[in-house]
């Protein structure tokens, strides 16, 4: 585990969405010496905020943390959402292998991708009579 830096040498912050948008957590955040990046959540009955009550919310939105996105991923393998696995070895072998099977989908989501912009750029860069010479070759 890597130890907390001193709060007072060095700033840190915490982002949090909506759900933690309560005094309470405010709070708890104020005391911890952290720099409070919580979304509002507005409530009942209350007037529109002209202005965000988080700086810098509009240019750069919450997003979701990485683990967050990759624990999403790992929770569709059925073999990992359910521990079929008595061994932890073998489970730890499941997880390797999901986590091997998510960068390859990766690895050909950017290839396909990259592999169609760069057909449609020449394709869109010809003139029409290359294009009936390629459409006749075919």
């Amino acid at each position: 585990m890597v130890p907390r830096p001193d709060p007072a040498a060095v700033e840190q912050h915490i982002c949090m969405d909506r759900g933690y948008d309560y005094d309470d957590v405010h709070q708890f955040v104020e005391q911890a010496r952290y720099i409070a990046h919580i979304k509002h959540r507005c409530r009942r009955g209350e007037p529109p905020l002209e202005d965000w009550p988080v700086p810098g919310e509009t240019q750069f939105p919450a997003r979701r943390w990485v683990v967050e996105r990759t624990f999403g991923w790992l929770a569709k393998r059925r073999s990992l959402r359910v521990r079929w696995c008595k061994k932890v070895g073998n489970w730890l072998a499941f997880v390797q292998f999901a986590c091997a099977h998510i960068l390859m989908d990766m690895a050909i989501y950017v290839n396909l991708s990259v592999f169609v912009s760069n057909f449609w750029n020449q394709y869109t860069s010809m003139n029409n009579d290359e294009t009936y010479a390629l459409a006749a070759d075919v």
